[in-house]
């Protein structure tokens, strides 16, 4: 059996500083043909690359060139992977997993773990706890700094101790174990929820979050911290509160600090430190606000109110936003600097007015039961069918939000009626303190969502009146007077 090593080409670490296409001789790559290999009895290197191919990679051809010149005995074989996002871990894992998988037949796997960034080093280790576990060996090297020999120390990883926190974090949710039972996950919203994991997978990296006000943007941040499984969550809403008590909140106070002060208050970054602080509605933080943001992003420092020494804090930070953030920055509203802190891995949540019907559809279903469990002791309300065509055919301005309360208030006012009608769903939406403005595609009027209604009962059984007015529960002369009456005979 040969016995191979893998590894990432390290653009970061495997290059002189001043001069990115200068091989260094301290660099991870260098030094595991120095070191590694001949202690090892490796039959080959293959040395992996993000690009597509040798042409686009000037930085490997580089590094081959070095190392066949000091290491003229070793054989490498460089493997062009096609990664153009370094964060985007199912992609990196899926390559890596098919590669490793290829090799398994005659060769023992040794991985080098520190090279790369690191989504790809949590790929090795997934690929490494599951389907290639039976013949690879994760391992990484402590620099020679921190040895007493003065050489590099290779040391194999162990993972059954759970060193990963975030790769188990990540690994119990793709078997399924981790997920919250209030999150509902459409295709359309799949995409916001995939980039938001590979965020959750690496330690506080920080995450802004875009969308329509009520679309689901505060449940998305609780997602990522929920997965991460570290410390706890708080949330703060920048609009809620003038600029001072906001930075008093969120920064904490001394004693004295201002008039009301009366003792020392630790604020939502220290109590949070260790876990997630979400900031709701991010763009409506002032620019002494934005300032004070930045240097927690920058250096993880704050100063409460009245004190001159900063505190390290150790928190992950989720903004959110309904606003413009670009257009801010060019009218002098908001800092481009704390944007691209906040903003290194977007990730934006679609509206209810761009979700497809049958996206709609499941989030109605999955709401309607969740108000069972809270309102009704687990207890459906049965809803005609038409009724509930005719909420998801709706435009909600207030997005996921304001169908949740319209649920809500259909479970409260109507619990005790035999079913849920279209009259009973008008008169909630007419009655509601909020200012609901519903668009259906048909109009408001009642023969207009009945007949819509027929003409997709009539498509969906492809004119087969018999099988039409049993669907729809009349007779079949009354559909037939119905389809007369609305000109759909």
């Amino acid at each position: 059996m040969k016995n191979v090593l893998v590894s990432w080409l390290d653009y970061r670490f495997d290059f002189e500083k001043d001069h990115p296409h200068v091989p260094a001789i301290n660099g991870m790559t260098w030094r595991l043909h120095r070191y590694y290999i001949p202690e090892h009895d490796c039959d080959r290197h293959y040395l992996l690359s993000m690009k597509a191919s040798q042409p686009e990679d000037t930085q490997m051809t580089a590094m081959l060139q070095r190392l066949g010149r000091d290491f003229p005995a070793h054989r490498i074989t460089p493997v062009y992977m096609n990664i153009p996002d370094p964060i985007d871990l199912a992609r990196i894992k899926g390559e890596v997993e098919s590669f490793l998988l290829h090799l398994r037949d005659d060769s023992r796997v040794n991985i080098f773990y520190n090279a790369g960034y690191q989504m790809m080093q949590l790929a090795w280790v997934l690929c490494c706890l599951t389907t290639c576990r039976d013949f690879t060996r994760l391992f990484h090297m402590r620099k020679p700094e921190f040895t007493e020999s003065g050489r590099p120390e290779i040391l194999e990883i162990d993972l059954t101790k759970q060193q990963s926190t975030q790769a188990y974090g990540l690994l119990m949710y793709t078997r399924g174990d981790s997920r919250s039972a209030d999150t509902c996950i459409t295709p359309a919203m799949r995409s916001a929820y995939h980039r938001a994991e590979q965020v959750a997978s690496l330690p506080n990296f920080p995450a802004l979050i875009t969308g329509a006000s009520g679309s689901g943007k505060e449940q998305l941040a609780r997602h990522i911290h929920h997965i991460s499984g570290k410390g706890r969550f708080l949330a703060v809403n920048c609009a809620a509160m003038p600029d001072e008590l906001l930075r008093a909140e969120l920064f904490g106070y001394k004693k004295g600090a201002f008039t009301g002060a009366v003792e020392s208050r630790v604020g939502y970054f220290e109590a949070a430190d260790g876990g997630t602080l979400f900031l709701d509605e991010i763009g409506d933080a002032s620019l002494l606000l934005q300032q004070s943001l930045l240097r927690v992003l920058q250096d993880g420092l704050i100063t409460p109110l009245g004190d001159t020494r900063p505190r390290k804090v150790n928190v992950r930070i989720i903004a959110a936003t309904h606003r413009n953030l670009p257009q801010m920055i060019a009218q002098g509203r908001f800092r481009d600097d704390l944007y691209y802190r906040l903003n290194p891995a977007p990730i934006r949540l679609p509206a209810w007015s761009d979700l497809p019907e049958d996206d709609r559809r499941q989030l109605f279903i999955f709401l309607w039961e969740q108000q069972a469990r809270k309102l009704n002791h687990g207890r459906k309300m049965t809803i005609s069918a038409e009724a509930t065509d005719f909420i998801i055919r709706c435009n909600f301005p207030g997005n996921i939000r304001q169908l949740q309360n319209l649920i809500a208030g259909l479970y409260v006012f109507y619990r005790h009626e035999p079913r849920v009608t279209v009259e009973m769903v008008l008169h909630e939406i007419d009655n509601s303190e909020s200012d609901i403005n519903i668009h259906h595609p048909v109009g408001w009027h009642m023969e207009e969502v009945e007949k819509a209604h027929i003409q997709r009962a009539l498509q969906h059984f492809r004119h087969n009146l018999t099988h039409t007015a049993k669907a729809l529960g009349i007779s079949l002369n009354t559909l037939k007077a119905k389809m007369k009456k609305l000109h759909l005979a």
